[in-house]
């Protein structure tokens, strides 16, 4: 008699798997507040949700390769070797949150009132993360298609609720506040004086190392494997204080990322948000680090600086970015009828 396929844990991923007919089958995530499990001489203990999931798999017909999970679970392992790390989280969450919702759906069955019903138990997601969430599964579905012999997306033309376009921008006068609020010896300070005077991404900044600071050109060489878009990106430091920071930084931390909190980790996204939630009060506002970025190109532009010179500057191929994202100064009525008396 064969033996019963029993939970397993994938230390990497963080999750919990069953093979059932071959096949590896996602049970979930292994929860953050709880230790990494460690196998004993009967096998690995799951958590308590976890085994639920999987009694409840397999006390039904076993997955059939065509089973939602299945397909979910290979675009993610796809996706983990093919794509960068961010992009690989941000489709397993919400990955994750559909199986854990529908373990034993066939995507025979699925429909878009499946996503529907998801997306309503997830009150806490705003219409961007919706959008976000929509377009993972009809992307899953569509590599699934064209790699795994699925003969059509069950959810193709389902519509999606529009993002919300965030166009925060930083006065002069808020940034000062900021900076009073903070010691110059607390690193957060050297993370957000840079993110406002050099205005890259928050991910570009964030896992910026030694090896990337060129001194002589008083710039940061991001390399094309390492890139966004597979390109490679050029980061120049046009104030003497965030050169400082980086030179002093790139003493400090040879290896690793340059950006660090007081515990000495790397910044996380996260993180990041922590610290501006905790100055909410005396800021009298909620700052994110993409605001930093999207004030740099508006005043950019606000300057005078031509938008192809501003796209290079901010690591896009051509204006599109600039002029539909990240530039609001039609939002700033004063600037608009200066530069319509010229």
């Amino acid at each position: 008699m064969a033996k019963r396929p029993k939970p397993w844990y994938f230390e990497e991923r963080n999750q919990w798997f069953v093979k059932i007919n071959g096949k590896r089958i996602l049970l979930g995530d292994h929860p953050h507040n709880l230790r990494p499990p460690k196998k004993g001489k009967t096998g690995w203990h799951p958590p308590d949700f976890i085994t639920q999931i999987y009694q409840e798999l397999t006390s039904s017909t076993p997955a059939s390769p065509d089973a939602v999970i299945v397909i979910l679970d290979s675009f993610l392992e796809w996706t983990q070797n093919n794509r960068k790390p961010r992009t690989y989280d941000r489709y397993k969450d919400f990955c994750s949150s559909f199986t854990k919702l529908y373990p034993n759906l066939a995507v025979a069955d699925l429909t878009s009132r499946h996503v529907t019903d998801w997306l309503t138990k997830n009150k806490q997601w705003n219409s961007t993360s919706q959008n976000l969430a929509i377009t993972t599964l009809i992307r899953a579905f569509n590599w699934a298609v064209r790699n795994c012999g699925l003969k059509f997306n069950p959810l193709i033309g389902m519509e999606k609720p529009k993002s919300i376009a965030r166009k925060t921008i930083i006065s002069d006068e808020d940034f000062a506040k900021l900076l009073s609020l903070l010691d110059e010896s607390d690193p957060f300070y050297e993370l957000v004086v840079c993110a406002w005077d050099i205005g890259c991404r928050p991910q570009e900044l964030n896992r910026t190392e030694a090896r990337h600071f060129e001194n002589q050109h008083s710039r940061l060489l991001i390399p094309t494997d390492e890139g966004k878009k597979e390109i490679a990106r050029a980061i120049y430091l046009p104030t003497d204080r965030c050169l400082t920071i980086i030179q002093r930084l790139v003493d400090r931390y040879p290896t690793g990322s340059l950006f660090r909190n007081t515990r000495g980790n790397s910044w996380t996204g996260m993180a990041v948000k922590c610290r501006f939630a905790s100055l909410d009060d005396k800021l009298g506002k909620r700052f994110r680090q993409y605001d930093f970025r999207r004030t740099w190109i508006t005043s950019k532009i606000k300057a005078g600086v031509d938008s192809h010179v501003v796209a290079k500057l901010a690591g896009h191929k051509s204006t599109h970015m600039v002029d539909v994202h990240y530039s609001v100064i039609a939002d700033d009525p004063e600037f608009m009828l200066q530069q319509s008396k010229k």
